[in-house]
């Protein structure tokens, strides 16, 4: 029997980076706490666990909390897959990152994050200038 590659999920690469940070240390139930502390929801290690391997999804408010924390971590979007998550959380619908107004989405981020909208609409900018539609 072969084993697939699941495809990496954006929540994995958020649960990822948060877990690096040398206050969590790779620890998924000391992330659980700080992620129960920051939804008012109980989050355990087990269901990060699943997470980082693929085999679970993250509901909004648990993407809003890994965006929340992983921004004040010094993430931010690298690539157009990125970028796609982002719009898709926060707007709720599967869209074109490619055209478009993002404006109430950099706001939204700004918010979320307590960065000025232009470091997003810059980031943003600078992903696309190097995509070949």
């Amino acid at each position: 029997m072969t084993k697939t590659l699941k495809k990496e999920l954006f929540e994995s690469r958020l649960l990822l980076y948060i877990a690096e940070d040398s206050s969590i240390k790779n620890d998924y139930d000391t992330l659980a706490v700080l992620l129960s502390d920051k939804t008012g929801k109980k989050v355990n290690g087990r269901t990060i666990n699943f997470m980082v391997k693929g085999e679970s999804y993250a509901k909004k408010w648990m993407l809003t909390a890994l965006l929340d924390v992983s921004f004040n971590m010094g993430w931010m979007p690298d690539t157009v897959s990125d970028w796609e998550h982002l719009i898709w959380t926060l707007t709720g619908k599967k869209q074109s990152v490619f055209g478009g107004d993002n404006t109430i989405v950099y706001q939204q981020l700004a918010e979320l994050s307590n960065k000025p909208e232009i470091l997003f609409e810059n980031n943003f900018n600078e992903i696309m200038s190097q995509v070949s539609i």
